[in-house]
């Protein structure tokens, strides 16, 4: 059971990683629209 919710969390962590960086990603693409 242990193993099973370490990597749930290490999983969960991967997925609020990857939903940051896309969202910053998409904040600085309407940064550089917004400079034109």
């Amino acid at each position: 059971m242990k193993e099973n919710m370490v990597f749930f969390v290490i999983n969960l962590v991967i997925w609020i990683g990857i939903f940051l960086y896309l969202l910053q990603l998409n904040y600085r693409v309407k940064k550089l629209e917004k400079k034109k």
